[in-house]
């Protein structure tokens, strides 16, 4: 009779297998039962947290301080910019207030031009030589008026002694310089410049020039005695 193994030790093995498998079971790990090592790693990476948290913190504030002052200062940027475009707005209206005055300025200085020329057409207009007329002793100016009156009436014209605004004789080389210049005084020369356009700074050079100053003139071979100008 054949025996075989299996047949005898059936229990045997049935026991090992279930002690085999409670044995090998595996249990939930609890808390308390963590490894060291792990609650250690935890640690450091909090701290780590930590660390860099406080660290990005410090940076904000850092950040947020500088982006402060950079918009105070862009304000202030905007502010001076603001400024300097109403000054120059300020300057580009004077500029223009400038230029239209010295249109206004150029016209107006044409214009006196026109009214110059003029007067000094109508200056020669009014202004009459007379040549060869005989010299009277002691002539004065109203020998003068009263021979240019006869003058007018001879001629049939009407004229009125009035309407003379200045009457002289021009002097002759033979009777010398003297009694020439003692007939012009400096304020009817100063008027006569004037009449014929001298104005302002020239005329008072002229006037400052002549007053209180002696002179002598020469033409050809005559010479005047020395005289203060009156």
């Amino acid at each position: 009779m054949d025996k075989y193994l299996s047949d005898s030790n059936v229990s045997v093995n049935i026991d090992k297998t279930a002690t085999n498998l409670i044995s090998m079971r595996n249990k939930r790990a609890r808390k308390e039962d963590l490894p060291q090592e792990f609650t250690k790693f935890r640690n450091e990476i909090k701290e780590m947290l930590a660390f860099f948290i406080s660290t990005q913190q410090s940076e904000l504030k850092v950040i947020t301080s500088n982006l402060k002052d950079i918009q105070i200062t862009n304000n202030n940027i905007e502010t001076a910019v603001t400024n300097l475009s109403c000054q120059n707005e300020k300057f580009r209206k004077k500029i223009e207030l400038l230029e239209l005055q010295g249109k206004k300025d150029r016209e107006y200085i044409v214009l006196l031009e026109d009214k110059i020329e003029d007067l000094q057409r109508s200056h020669k207009k009014t202004c009459i030589e007379i040549k060869n007329v005989p010299k009277m002793p002691q002539e004065n100016n109203s020998d003068l008026i009263n021979m240019i009156m006869k003058l007018f009436t001879h001629l049939s014209l009407e004229m009125d002694s009035r309407d003379l605004k200045d009457i002289y004789r021009l002097p002759s080389r033979k009777e010398g310089l003297k009694k020439a210049f003692d007939t012009v005084s400096v304020p009817i020369l100063v008027q006569r410049l004037e009449a014929i356009g001298i104005r302002s700074k020239a005329l008072s050079l002229f006037d400052s020039y002549l007053r209180d100053r002696r002179q002598q003139f020469k033409i050809d071979n005559l010479l005047s005695e020395e005289e203060n100008i009156v």
